[in-house]
């Protein structure tokens, strides 16, 4: 028996029932695509404050329905069933009610995963980007070794001790020959999509230390920022910043960007960004003078010359490439 009815009727009865749950699922059909579509573009956040809220507006209602019925304030019942055999009573307001239902339902199962729905079925394969993946992604800078310092040197200063200490004759590398020691300590970026082309902006901070051969005025940095994809360059510039030196007792602190970098919108996340200090292809030390070597040869002893022959032996030639010199 089924509500005091016999099992025939009782699935008569729920016959009625089905045809609800086919209009609520037909409606919740509908809609959970775009609850996936959003759950992709809105950060977490938002939707687990949402889903909390769900969850605690439930925790209240099943709370509501479980004390006894005359506690409970009437409700606007608008779907009923017929005392006979336990059917709806299909009314327009009962109709809009169910459909009402479904589109909300459908919404929430694909925005939070509930109702039956998983986002995590909706995940691109192992390896593969979705397009959503492509429009927020943003690569990476990278400060490559060997480019984070940037020294200037004196003319004069402490005299090495031999050629293994410095780059050349002039003192370079000797501590105490360092006008400027510049260093970058951060890199950022930001990235905006629109109409297929990336547009990054790169930024690039740091500081100048003034060294023993220091003193008040401008340095010249050559900063290079390169975009690339895989092995491709796309973008590649050299930048002469300058920041100005005042204060000899503390570091100076600087702050560059490159923020007009325009790309072709990636299709694979093979995006690389690097910034660092370029000073170019070291020049080869000069090479001292060769001292050239005057050979003095002793005088020939005067004798008598033989008179030329009129002709040459025959079958012996002679000419200046044959002189030895």
């Amino acid at each position: 028996m089924l509500f005091g009815h016999s099992p025939a009727k009782a699935l008569y009865a729920a016959a009625g029932r089905y045809r609800a749950a086919a209009l609520i699922g037909g409606c919740g059909i509908l809609t959970a695509p775009l609850g996936v579509w959003l759950a992709a573009r809105l950060p977490n956040p938002p939707l687990l404050l949402a889903f909390a809220t769900l969850l605690c507006w439930t925790c209240w209602r099943m709370l509501r329905h479980s004390r006894p019925a005359a506690a409970r304030p009437p409700l606007d019942q608008r779907c009923r069933r017929s005392p006979a055999d336990g059917r709806f009573l299909w009314t327009p307001p009962c109709a809009r009610v169910l459909a009402a239902t479904g589109l909300f339902s459908g919404l929430l199962s694909g925005l939070l995963g509930v109702g039956g729905g998983d986002k995590q079925a909706v995940k691109p394969e192992a390896g593969k980007v979705t397009q959503a993946s492509l429009r927020a992604y943003c690569p990476k800078v990278t400060l490559r070794d060997g480019t984070a310092y940037f020294n200037t040197y004196g003319s004069g200063g402490r005299k090495v001790a031999s050629a293994d200490d410095s780059m050349d004759a002039g003192g370079q590398n000797d501590s105490s020959n360092v006008i400027y020691q510049a260093a970058i300590t951060d890199v950022t970026r930001d990235c905006t999509h629109a109409d297929g082309t990336m547009t990054l902006n790169v930024g690039v901070a740091g500081k100048v230390v003034p060294g023993p051969l220091g003193k008040p005025g401008a340095i010249t940095m050559p900063i290079r920022i390169v975009v690339m994809r895989g092995t491709d360059v796309l973008y590649s510039k050299l930048h002469q910043y300058k920041v100005q030196v005042s204060d000899m007792s503390a570091a100076t602190q600087f702050v560059f960007s490159d923020p007009a970098i325009a790309v072709p919108e990636p299709t694979v996340a093979n995006y690389q960004v690097f910034a660092g200090y370029d000073e170019g292809t070291a020049k080869a030390a000069p090479r001292p003078p060769r001292k050239r070597v005057v050979r003095r040869t002793a005088p020939a002893p005067a004798t008598a010359a033989a008179p030329a022959p009129a002709h040459p032996p025959a079958g012996s030639q002679t000419s200046i490439s044959d002189i030895p010199r």
